[in-house]
């Protein structure tokens, strides 16, 4: 990723890649010894509880859900703060110092976080998974210590509508490095709806 890009990305993006990097870390130290690193290593994690609530006064409510080596499921709230703006027709027209970036709804609940911008956007309207962009490279996500991010064979779409809903759908997310205690890839839909404020 560029240093323009990283630049641009919101606030709590910081702290995704470096908990991100955090968890390549302590995955890396952690060896066999982590409950779920024993045995075959093929079992998925499962999520625990249920699914959460949008948060009272979220600017972005939304849903994620996360099959395949990793299962979870659970709502998630965003805020407009994260984007640098304060309603939805202005986080519509993308970063305030590059507009051809839009960074999305940012699912950071549990032990779930997102990371994820349109790159070379031009207005609500569906974007190929290839052009979503992260710390990392592509469209990532955190679950406990693993990370999963985009490559060339992952397919899937990120859709943003004129009223600021939208929905990312993502097949065949790669584990993020050799430090992840899950191997196997993970499929991804997001969707969310933005307040009229």
């Amino acid at each position: 990723m560029s240093p323009a890009l990283v630049h641009l990305l919101p606030r709590r993006s910081l702290p995704v890649a470096l908990a991100m990097c955090l968890a390549v870390v302590l995955g890396a130290c952690s060896g066999s010894s982590s409950p779920a690193a024993s045995g075959s290593g093929s079992a998925p994690h499962v999520a625990s509880g249920g699914a959460g609530a949008c948060v009272a006064g979220g600017d972005f409510c939304g849903h994620i859900k996360i099959t395949g080596g990793v299962t979870r499921e659970t709502d998630f709230s965003s805020y407009f703060s994260e984007f640098g703006t304060t309603n939805c027709t202005d986080w519509l027209k993308g970063s305030k110092d590059d507009p051809t970036l839009l960074t999305l709804p940012i699912a950071l609940v549990g032990d779930i976080n997102t990371d994820a911008v349109i790159q070379h956007y031009k207005g609500p309207g569906t974007y190929d998974v290839a052009d979503l962009g992260g710390n990392l490279g592509g469209f990532q996500i955190a679950v406990v210590h693993d990370t999963f991010i985009t490559d060339a064979n992952t397919t899937g779409t990120a859709t943003v509508a004129a009223d600021g809903s939208g929905s990312v759908t993502a097949t065949g997310m790669q584990p993020g490095g050799d430090a992840n205690v899950v191997q196997q890839p993970i499929d991804v839909t997001m969707t969310w709806t933005c307040s009229a404020k």
